[in-house]
């Protein structure tokens, strides 16, 4: 369980994965909000055709035919699913190729919402697949677009590029130094932004956060992926800084309370979701100083599997809160 080398220096460690989204309208067609649904799931039959047949291992799923996608939990605490997206189920259809990570939604907010995510930070090649699936829907739809304001769609702040990325790390020593606020001003006055993956609005559980672009407009697809690519070395390399200070004045401390964490976490009878995040996050931190042995994509999943929601659907039974952090700590437990 305990290993004894030491990493202070890995950025897969810190960096838990990238997201990249696409969002692109089909000219003639109304937005989602005033489509009819004979009009939406014509749209809607035109996409999944388009791609079913050029890419392979994709799934089509059309909510007005299949319920599964609409009750899976798991892809809505991931941000896959929107209750947008849920809003126009009888015209709104989903396709996934779990092999590449890829996910489409169409007639959610925007007629089309290309989704791409993966671990690690290879957001270059993620780009360049989301990027050939685009130039071939372009090659066979014509997009809403405007030679002044680049691709149109129906929320203001997505328009020009249409495009967002980010990166999703575990900086659990920039939040212990109070350190994210000043970071997200820094952020904010080059078009970009961070926010706790899991909570609300300034809390991040599991101090888990997502850095993304704000801006849109004026600056390509590539300079976004860059200026993402070096803010997030650069937040890297702050959170190593720390670590290396901190382990080498207080290693013990460090080790207690990694250890701490996977005591608590293997031996409790009862477990709400904050405190499970809190340790996990702890568990993750000794994980990445090899200082445990544990899979970090593992701990990741905990994060999600264990929130209340996904709890519910997968227990597929009504449960006092009581009742639910009884069966958070079973769950935890098994899986660690």
């Amino acid at each position: 369980m305990q290993s004894n080398n030491v990493n202070k220096d890995n950025s897969f460690n810190i960096i838990m994965g990238s997201r990249l989204k696409l969002y692109r309208n089909i000219e003639g067609y109304k937005f989602t909000n005033k489509l009819e649904v004979e009009e939406g799931r014509r749209l809607s039959e035109k996409v999944t055709d388009i791609l079913a047949n050029n890419i392979e291992n994709i799934k089509v799923i059309n909510l007005w035919e299949d319920e599964e996608i609409e009750n899976g939990s798991i892809y809505k605490e991931s941000g896959i699913i929107t209750e947008k997206f849920n809003k126009n189920k009888d015209f709104a259809s989903f396709l996934i190729n779990k092999e590449k990570k890829l996910y489409v939604m169409i007639n959610e907010e925007n007629h089309i919402r290309l989704q791409i995510e993966n671990s690690g930070n290879n957001i270059k090649e993620m780009y360049n697949t989301l990027n050939d699936i685009d130039d071939l829907l372009e090659e066979n739809l014509n997009y809403s677009f405007d030679e002044k304001f680049g691709y149109l769609t129906p929320n203001i702040k997505n328009i020009g590029t249409a495009f967002t990325c980010s990166i999703i790390m575990h900086l659990p020593m920039l939040t212990s130094r109070d350190r994210i606020t000043n970071i997200n001003k820094g952020l904010k006055r080059i078009g970009m932004a961070m926010q706790g993956l899991y909570g609300e609005k300034a809390k991040a559980y599991g101090d888990v956060y997502e850095i993304y672009n704000e801006i849109t407009t004026g600056i390509s697809e590539e300079e976004i992926l860059e200026n993402l690519l070096t803010v997030s070395e650069n937040i890297k390399n702050e959170e190593i800084n720390i670590r290396e200070e901190v382990l080498e004045k207080y290693s013990e401390e460090i080790e207690d309370r990694v250890f701490r964490a996977y005591g608590i976490l293997k031996n409790a009878r009862i477990l709400n979701w904050l405190e499970a995040m809190a340790l996990i996050s702890d568990l993750r931190l000794g994980a990445e100083l090899s200082l445990i042995d544990m899979n970090k994509c593992d701990l990741d999943k905990i994060m999600i599997l264990t929130r209340d929601s996904v709890m519910k659907e997968n227990l597929n039974k009504m449960l006092s809160s009581r009742e639910l952090r009884i069966e958070r700590a079973k769950l935890v437990k098994e899986l660690i």
